[in-house]
């Protein structure tokens, strides 16, 4: 199985880095040892096996079901070995604290972009992007443990039902989202300024910082003035409402209030990761737009041919080069070239992906239809199933015109999960390659592949 590419060198030298720092601070708040993969193993790309031993030690919950819910088989061993916190209360302390964080993190984002150029601002922003970095992926993992870690508890109480694997969809159904109000306000037709504004900063692929935003480009911007009566917020909210009472009427009036404060809980911390998922993409869209202006700099003296030739340096080669430590093409151009010839065109994937992960939605039949790229969403026939790899921000147009998804790639937290639940959109996520597009009416049932089933 192969996923996307490895990153290229700066944005190894940037991701990779503030991924595994922020994942370490993780694992010594736990007290724990091992777990760590290292992600340059993995062309910068990050692993989903290395949460299990957090989220196991963090929630106490059984591995299994958190491999389901992250998308990756399960190791043979884990022995976390982390001392068990209280998870609801630290995570209850948490939602409150982060908001501040997110704020900081978008405003020096927004300030990046508004920067008045100067070499000292550039030499700045430099030394800023590493602690911001990481600043935010820490926040979107602490509240991915919390989301990943709450949801697994409340299908605790959710176990006892004869319906537990409708019920286990339905009560996270109709979160809100930055994902999902994209998506509306194509359908209400905003402005094209309006739309850059509020989602320019969003990527098809966010962690490679050589990708253009959606803000640089046009196709993501294809809509449709049909919507299929899959995509229903409004219903969506209506069924987690319905479902949370009937979960919490029928627990024992020891445990009532236990359930609904985990379930209180995870309501607030999908929608909360959401979020902070968008702070990151501030980020990383600020760390684009620094690079290409301390590019162009390059380009001036010659030391770059093209803007995107900065994206095969370090970090700490950018710096070099802008504080005048290499000062001409002969010093650049030779690390270039050979990083453009031994960069691999894919990457092999370490670990075998896990079950098939129901989403959202109920049971739909549709023709199917394969996607390849978001740009032929003006050919989805509106209320059909559509079967991508995987879905960005720039997928947007596709969610509003299907009767379902099918997603090759993805796990609890990813795009496609984001928006499924947000719109009550028939999903199952990490559905593997080998799905056979069928001709003529196809069932999706999300159910089936629920994180809890009927004994």
């Amino acid at each position: 199985m192969f996923n996307d590419p490895p990153l290229t060198p700066f944005s190894q030298s940037v991701v990779s880095i503030a991924q595994r720092a922020a994942h370490r601070r993780h694992a010594r708040n736990l007290g724990l040892t091992d777990g760590l993969t290292d992600v340059e193993n993995t062309g910068g790309r990050w692993d989903n096996a290395v949460w299990l031993p957090l989220i196991s030690a963090s929630w106490n919950q059984p591995a299994q079901r958190i491999a389901h819910l992250l998308g990756v088989a399960r190791p043979v061993n884990i022995n976390p070995g982390g001392k068990v916190s209280n998870a609801v209360k630290e995570s209850e302390r948490l939602l409150d604290e982060i908001k501040e964080s997110q704020t900081r993190i978008i405003d020096w984002a927004v300030g990046v972009q508004k920067s008045v150029w100067s070499q000292a601002r550039i030499l700045q922003v430099m030394e800023e992007i590493e602690p911001k970095l990481e600043a935010a992926f820490y926040d979107e993992q602490r509240l991915a443990i919390t989301a990943i870690g709450s949801y697994a508890a409340a299908l605790d109480a959710i176990g006892q039902h004869d319906d537990a694997a409708a019920l286990s969809l339905y009560i996270v159904a109709g979160l809100p989202s930055p994902d999902a109000d994209l998506i509306d306000d194509l359908f209400a037709g905003e402005d094209r300024n309006t739309l850059l504004q509020r989602y320019g900063h969003r990527g098809d692929d966010e962690y490679e910082i050589a990708a253009p935003r959606l803000a640089e480009m046009v196709e993501w911007l294809i809509s449709s003035a049909e919507r299929s009566d899959a995509w229903q917020p409004h219903e969506a909210s209506r069924r987690r409402e319905e479902a949370t009472s009937r979960v919490i009427a029928q627990a024992s009036w020891l445990q009532r209030n236990n359930i609904r404060r985990t379930l209180s809980l995870v309501q607030e911390a999908l929608p909360a990761h959401a979020h902070a998922r968008d702070a990151l993409a501030y980020a990383l869209a600020a760390a684009r737009h620094w690079v290409l202006t301390a590019a162009k700099e390059g380009v001036r003296d010659g030391r770059l041919l093209s803007l995107d030739e900065v994206f095969w340096l370090e970090l700490e080669e950018i710096k070099q080069m802008m504080t005048g430590e290499w000062h001409s093409r002969e010093q650049v151009e030779p690390i270039i070239k050979q990083r453009k010839t031994s960069h691999p065109v894919n990457r092999q994937a370490n670990n075998q992906p896990g079950l098939p992960l129901g989403i959202a939605g109920k049971s739909v039949a549709a023709p199917m239809q394969r996607l390849d790229a978001p740009t032929q969403a003006s050919n989805l026939y509106v209320g059909s199933i559509l079967w991508a790899r995987k879905t960005t921000p720039a997928w947007a147009a596709c969610f509003l015109r299907a009767g379902g998804l099918m997603v090759q790639d993805g796990d609890f937290l990813c795009h496609a999960a984001r928006v499924g639940r947000s719109g009550g959109v028939p999903m199952v996520v990490g559905c593997g390659d080998d799905v056979e597009v069928k001709t003529g009416s196809f069932t999706l049932d999300p159910t089936r592949y629920a994180p809890i089933r009927p004994e």
